[in-house]
């Protein structure tokens, strides 16, 4: 009397889904679902937590590669300048030891030109 056909996906999901009509017990089939739907939840509970521990994964590698590249634009930047320092003081004192026919040929306006435009290219190229 308790016993009726039902169609298996629709009344009974986690029964043999190869089987097309069974006969179940309502009370049954109410438990069966009950527990189909504790095991679904906990694996949606497993997914979310792998998913999350992942993206957090994702999350510090993105962040350490920003720090790192933050970093190496800098050092690079600095030693750029250092660099540029020191051409500048290398070019004045190659000036400075000219003998002074040497700025009878060359205009003043024309060596700071130079090196004006020279420098900022030096920059560029290192960092």
């Amino acid at each position: 009397d308790g016993f009726q056909p039902g169609v298996i996906g629709k009344n009974s999901g986690c029964k043999d889904p190869l089987e097309p009509v069974t006969y179940f017990d309502p009370q049954a089939d109410a438990e069966v679902t009950v527990a189909c739907e504790v095991y679904l939840d906990s694996l949606r509970t497993q997914l979310l937590d792998s998913v999350m521990g992942s993206s957090l994964k994702i999350l510090y590698v993105a962040l350490a590669s920003f720090v790192f590249s933050y970093f190496q634009v800098t050092l690079f930047t600095i030693a750029a300048q250092r660099q540029a320092l020191r051409i500048r003081h290398a070019y004045f004192r190659a000036l400075v030891r000219q003998d002074m026919g040497f700025y009878d040929t060359e205009s003043g306006g024309a060596l700071s030109a130079r090196i004006s435009s020279d420098i900022p290219k030096i920059q560029g190229a290192i960092g």
